[in-house]
């Protein structure tokens, strides 16, 4: 009974790392880094699975069960590298070759855990950022218009102005056509 209590502990030591507290920081950890690479690997793989092939065929496999087993291994693998590089009595080079290992699934990882950060914390401000800029850009044209439009009234007023003299001459001395008349409206056309 000693032995198998002493081997359920063992295990539970050994799963966890020494420190318990870390054990379960490390295991809290992975479950956040694997939800963000689950989420990122997602949205790719399902981005490239709707587009359908020219030839009609489909995914055989649901996307969302190709993403986990994907997710699944890569954090296995993390944790498996993570745990050979610092583990008891192991060589070296064993040591190096794991932690290349765990450096190279813990940046693919992060690659495709970034676009659920990315949507998650920046892309709300950058879609503000973004729109408060074409917003501004929208009140800019707008100010142009309403500048162009204001020179239109003021040309117009000026030909207004000019026409209503024109008349007033006419009626008063004639003449204002090229030509030598008498004052007033003129013949009806």
């Amino acid at each position: 009974m000693a032995s198998v209590r002493e081997s359920v502990g063992n295990a539970f030591d050994y799963v966890l790392g020494r420190n318990t507290l870390i054990g379960v920081a490390s295991l809290m950890l992975l479950v956040l880094s694997g939800y963000a690479t689950w989420h990122g690997m997602h949205d790719f793989i399902v981005g490239v699975s709707e587009t359908v092939p020219e030839d009609g065929s489909t995914m055989k496999v649901s996307s969302d069960v190709l993403v986990i087993g994907v997710v699944v291994a890569l954090t296995f693998l993390m944790w498996l590298a993570l745990r050979e590089v610092f583990g008891a009595k192991r060589k070296f080079t064993d040591r190096i070759v794991m932690f290349f290992m765990y450096a190279f699934l813990a940046l693919w990882s992060i690659g495709f855990g970034y676009g659920f950060w990315w949507s998650l914390i920046s892309g709300q401000e950058a879609t503000r950022t973004g729109l408060a800029g074409l917003q501004e850009d929208a009140r800019d044209a707008s100010a142009a218009i309403a500048a162009r439009l204001d020179a239109v009234r003021a040309q117009l007023d000026n030909v207004v102005s000019w026409s209503d003299s024109q008349m007033t001459r006419e009626e008063t001395s004639g003449g204002s056509c090229g030509r030598p008349s008498g004052a007033g409206r003129g013949p009806p056309v």
